[in-house]
């Protein structure tokens, strides 16, 4: 996944990444995540041909614009319009006012959604006051076990919720790849705590205990996550 808090398709390299990832790892999985700005049918044709798998474009309320279910309906059939779309399904609006629409781009998976993120979005570590947890987190979380993060700049944090550039982030930089191999870092101890600590139910510390990122865990597998725990402890 090309992006971390950032437009990919404002860098006008991102084509010769994609085409220089692609001829190196010809099996590996390309994606990323677009605010639709830079979207028309000529870059979606780009980024199929190069080989990219999958664009997942979220349609955000402009800023300091509450998120309105009718809105979005309407920015979706101005998107599809640029497009030259004429008729695309949209999926029922659920409670939570999500919707989507998926799209095949000629073998490319084109994902375009709208969420509100007032009520639903995350804190990022505890970053965005306004969005933290009410509750402290009790499930499970999957990221560190399924990511690797890396920054702009090298640096790898925990999971993707990390802002790179806010100070108070910094004391969670596990390593630098310009100096240390992927394999490595994710090996490490420092690593490995952490998805230690968000392997099983239970309170979580900071800055997880904020975070109301989603997880699907059932509570009936704590059982045996705890097993797990304790085989791992005894090697």
């Amino acid at each position: 996944m090309f992006n971390l808090y950032n437009e990919p398709l404002a860098d006008k390299n991102i084509y010769s990444r994609i085409k220089q990832l692609r001829e190196n790892l010809p099996n590996s999985f390309l994606m990323f995540n677009s605010n639709g700005d830079y979207v028309n049918t000529d870059v979606l044709n780009n980024l199929s041909e190069i080989g990219l798998n999958a664009l997942f474009i979220t349609l955000h309320p402009p800023i300091n614009k509450s998120y309105k279910l009718d809105d979005r309906l309407q920015d979706f059939q101005k998107f599809f319009k640029k497009l030259n779309i004429s008729k695309v399904e949209i999926s029922e609006p659920l409670e939570n006012g999500h919707i989507e629409s998926n799209i095949d781009w000629n073998g490319m998976r084109l994902r375009i959604m709208a969420n509100d993120w007032s009520k639903y979005g995350n804190s990022r570590a505890g970053t965005v006051n306004s969005l933290n947890a009410s509750e402290t987190r009790t499930s499970p979380c999957v990221r560190p076990l399924r990511e690797f993060t890396i920054s702009y700049n090298g640096d790898v944090f925990p999971c993707c919720q990390f802002f790179p550039d806010i100070e108070e982030n910094q004391k969670y930089i596990i390593d630098n790849v310009s100096s240390t191999s992927i394999f490595t870092i994710y090996a490490s101890n420092i690593l490995a705590k952490w998805r230690k600590s968000l392997f099983t139910f239970g309170n979580k510390a900071s800055p997880c205990d904020s975070c109301r990122d989603e997880d699907f865990s059932k509570l009936e597998s704590w059982k045996l996550r705890e097993s797990t725990l304790n085989r791992l402890r005894n090697l």
